[in-house]
């Protein structure tokens, strides 16, 4: 380690080989002799004189020690440095912190996990990133352990903001789940996809870890819907197309269709109008063959439902 490093924290009243703060700097109003030639008084760089106050903190320092470096490099820190003898920096071995974590990292001044660490709890799961005043702060990546009846591990990768996924990042879900986009304070907040353990994919929106707004949901079997969503659950105009190409466009409150729809061909060149009750594999009764022109217009009219409902709604 470079010596004017080392230097430099036991003039701070730091650990020379971890940094982890060690003493504070009080104001000695009298001048007392003894203290200066005993080092425990000196000037600070207005040429006041200041006391050195070794500090206690719990599982890291103990009246001045520092507890993190085996063998304590600070107390001797300053003899060695006097005699111009290199510290050479102590090997760290991770300790329990709280809560049954493990930490293997920096500490701040108040003794705080502060920095890029590496936490580990009891149950296995382990989170390696960065660090501040305690809490996951920033980038950092946590694995989440398996547990009887889980698929694998789980994993998140990404943003974190008061020991919470915030931002962007990808999460990896133990029964094999996929999410990746953003998150606000924990949970699944804003754009993004999601892609389920038995193959469908949802691409769109998210509001307190729910389905909500507008996106596109891909079904395994090969259907798709497209349309607005509320909290999980289909509500708005939405476009069923099945795996042979037709195309359903409904209404929609609370995932259930309402009254009636309108079904295209595959190519789009002739439409039916339906009841809400047909099957959804586009296969369901049809009740009356329209024009194509018929059929855009009651789309249309769906759509203007769908906005007067959203209306009162908003009214009520």
């Amino acid at each position: 380690m470079n010596k004017e490093i080392q230097k430099a924290r036991v003039t701070k009243g730091q650990c020379a080989s971890c940094g982890q703060q060690l003493y504070r700097w009080k104001p000695e109003e009298h001048l007392a002799v003894i203290g200066i030639l005993t080092g425990k008084v000196t000037s600070d760089a207005n040429g006041r004189k200041i006391r050195k106050v070794p500090l206690t903190i719990p599982n890291l320092v103990e009246k001045g020690k520092c507890l993190k470096c085996a063998g304590s490099m600070s107390v001797v820190a300053d003899a060695q440095l006097k005699k111009d003898v290199d510290v050479e920096p102590v090997s760290k071995a991770p300790i329990e912190v709280s809560g049954g974590i493990t930490y293997d990292g920096p500490f701040n001044a108040k003794g705080e996990r502060h920095g890029f660490g590496k936490m580990t709890w009891a149950n296995g799961d382990v989170y390696e990133g960065n660090i501040k005043n305690n809490l996951r702060n920033g980038k950092g990546t946590m694995v989440f352990a398996a547990h009887p009846g889980d698929k694998s591990t789980g994993k998140y990768d990404g943003y974190w903001k008061s020991d919470m996924m915030h931002g962007k990042g990808s999460r990896k879900y133990t029964n094999g789940d996929k999410y990746e986009g953003e998150f606000f304070l924990g949970k699944r907040q804003g754009e993004g996809r999601f892609t389920y353990a038995n193959g469908d994919v949802f691409w769109g929106c998210f509001e307190d870890n729910d389905i909500h707004g507008f996106g596109r949901y891909y079904y395994a079997s090969g259907q798709r819907y497209e349309g607005d969503f509320f909290h999980g659950k289909r509500c708005g105009v939405g476009k069923l197309q099945g795996k042979d190409g037709r195309i359903e466009i409904f209404q929609y409150v609370g995932n259930e269709r309402v009254g009636t729809g309108i079904r295209w061909s595959n190519d789009r060149s002739t439409a039916w109008l339906i009841s809400a009750n047909s099957n959804e594999s586009t296969s369901g009764r049809t009740e009356e063959q329209i024009s194509t022109l018929d059929a855009a217009k009651r789309v249309h009219d769906i759509e203007q439902a769908v906005e007067r409902a959203k209306l009162e709604k908003s009214n009520a």
